[in-house]
């Protein structure tokens, strides 16, 4: 006989979605992260972004724990802020958090996701 529904855990993704500190956006722009010491350059493409990170695809992904500058464009705009690869995923990309980013930086992120669709 089956179980109550009821009775049976959530799935991980639901259990995270109420955890997450800020609401993710979708996103396609270019990204570049630069590690200044090692002078290691990642191109790729931010596909996701909230006030507390991103998503970047990227074919090559840097370690886990590398502090970068990030770089997303947007036309003639860009965003830049310092940021940690929180985790990575082979062949996919990385999840960053935004680490000391300046006030004029996240004003231009707060325009940027008041415009975008909400994941």
């Amino acid at each position: 006989m089956p179980s109550d529904p009821s009775t049976q855990a959530p799935d991980a993704g639901s259990r995270f979605a109420t955890r997450r500190r800020f609401p993710r956006f979708a996103l396609d722009r270019p990204a570049e992260l630069v590690e200044p010491i090692e002078k290691l350059r990642f191109l790729g493409r931010a596909t996701e972004i909230s006030e507390g990170g991103c998503f970047i695809e990227v074919s090559n992904a840097p370690n886990v724990n590398l502090t970068t500058q990030l770089r997303i464009e947007k036309g003639v705009e860009s965003f830049n802020t310092w940021a940690r690869v929180l985790y990575s995923r082979p062949r996919s990309g990385v999840g960053l958090k935004f680490i000391a980013t300046a006030p004029d930086e996240m004003k231009v992120l707060k325009v940027w996701l008041g415009a975008l669709e909400r994941i």
